[in-house]
């Protein structure tokens, strides 16, 4: 009876939690959000910092996700580090200045640089740290170069004053727009540049794969968002063409590549490239709806990869190993923690109601006025998606096991894997 009673005591004590973390955000964004006119509108506040829906979602994502990382985090110094990296992630989702901007969007990556490089697992950490450093930053500097120019010529230097005169931009400076891309695609990755992705969620620890894919693959789609009325002031119809197909036929690239893949680590990776990419399509899709979609992929996506890595980690600490060759029979072993992953996987899959399935629906609403090869390659994009997801779930839970000893998953586990997943069941239900 005692046990009923204490457990009846912890639901409610969540429940009060969940709402107090959801509910009150919830009610300021609504009461800042009427329609999609009032979703994209920014709000300047004391001359430095910009405030509007996007930068309160980010923002709550980072905090979450930081939560998370600070959970899994048992070293002191790193966890000192991490709050440090919080710090710059919530003042480079704040600033109106693109210079600063530019400055604290390169310190993040920098600090999670020396972070990899510290505490990675293997000696191979170094490889991986400096495929990040070279991928990421000498792809920046170009976008200095856009930003300095910017300044001296139109004396410009805050997105809001962006949005006022955009109009006035681009012309005869068509480069500039191929540099402003590449930098936010290769932070995002979109595919031909992803190669340092997997790398480094391979060789970090825990809490930074888990702070790498929710949170600092997401500054390259907040980048794209900010300078997008720069971007569509620029002549460069075939870019964005090449782009377009680029992200839809690379997510279906990296679809099929985890099928291939051994470990479980390096398909969860993969499979944040295929998001991304398919997130990219809806930004391209130069609709209200397709930028919606973009956003709201941008912010599921940091919940559903974050809860993935999360449960990979519990079974890494039992098993030792990330194999699919070595997982096997886990539903026999522990079926609670495989419902657990279950769910990770159908939020990976986009299934309804989950925020991930209204992102696609926001996204493909927007291809009204697209070719048939279009639709070809999205419903193959879709159709490779299943089946590396569903490879992702049955490899690992079914099968007979090396293993005959059954594990039980701790309660503060299953007390976070529950919040997040309830986190993303009453996301859209608030926010939409």
């Amino acid at each position: 009876m005692l046990s009923i009673f204490l457990l009846l005591g912890s639901f409610f004590i969540f429940f009060d939690w969940i709402y107090f973390l959801w509910f009150v955000p919830s009610v300021l964004f609504l009461l800042l959000v009427d329609n999609l006119s009032s979703f994209f509108s920014m709000t300047l506040v004391n001359g430095l910092f910009l405030m509007d829906y996007v930068s309160l979602l980010m923002i709550f994502i980072t905090f979450w996700i930081f939560l998370f990382c600070v959970y899994c985090v048992s070293n002191f110094y790193s966890f000192c580090f991490m709050w440090v990296m919080f710090l710059f992630l919530v003042l480079c989702f704040l600033v109106d200045s693109y210079l600063l901007f530019y400055l604290l969007f390169e310190f993040v990556f920098l600090l999670m640089f020396v972070f990899l490089l510290s505490w990675g697992k293997t000696m191979e950490r170094v490889q991986a740290s400096f495929y990040m450093f070279f991928f990421t930053l000498v792809f920046s500097l170009p976008f200095l170069v856009f930003i300095l120019y910017f300044i001296e010529n139109y004396g410009v230097f805050s997105f809001l004053s962006i949005y006022i005169s955009f109009s006035s931009f681009g012309y005869g400076y068509d480069w500039l727009c191929f540099f402003l891309m590449v930098v936010f695609l290769v932070k995002l990755p979109l595919y031909m540049v992803h190669m340092w992705l997997p790398k480094a969620h391979v060789e970090a620890p825990v809490s930074g794969s888990m702070l790498l894919a929710g949170v600092l693959l997401k500054l390259g789609g907040y980048g794209i968002y900010r300078f997008f009325p720069v971007l569509i002031s620029f002549s460069l119809k075939d870019l964005f063409n090449f782009l377009f197909y680029v992200s839809l036929f690379g997510g279906a690239m990296m679809a099929l590549i985890c099928l291939r893949q051994s470990d479980l680590k390096v398909i969860i990776a993969y499979s944040s490239v295929v998001h991304m990419s398919f997130m990219v399509v809806g930004i391209l899709s130069f609709t209200d709806s397709g930028k919606y979609g973009f956003l709201l992929m941008l912010v599921a996506h940091g919940f559903v990869s974050s809860f993935l890595f999360f449960g990979l980690n519990y079974i890494y600490e039992v098993f030792h190993s990330r194999s699919i060759f070595v997982l096997k029979g886990l539903i026999v072993l522990s079926s609670f923690f495989v419902f657990f992953w279950f769910l990770g996987v159908i939020l990976n899959l986009g299934f309804p109601p989950f925020m991930s399935f209204f992102s696609e629906v926001f996204i493909v609403s927007g291809f009204s006025s697209y070719m048939g090869i279009d639709w070809l390659l999205v419903l193959l994009f879709f159709l490779f998606c299943g089946f590396y997801n569903i490879f992702l779930y049955v490899i690992p839970s079914h099968g007979e096991s090396f293993s005959k000893n059954s594990f039980s998953i701790s309660f503060s586990y299953s007390f976070f894997m529950m919040i997040h997943f309830f986190f993303v069941l009453v996301f859209p239900l608030l926010s939409l």
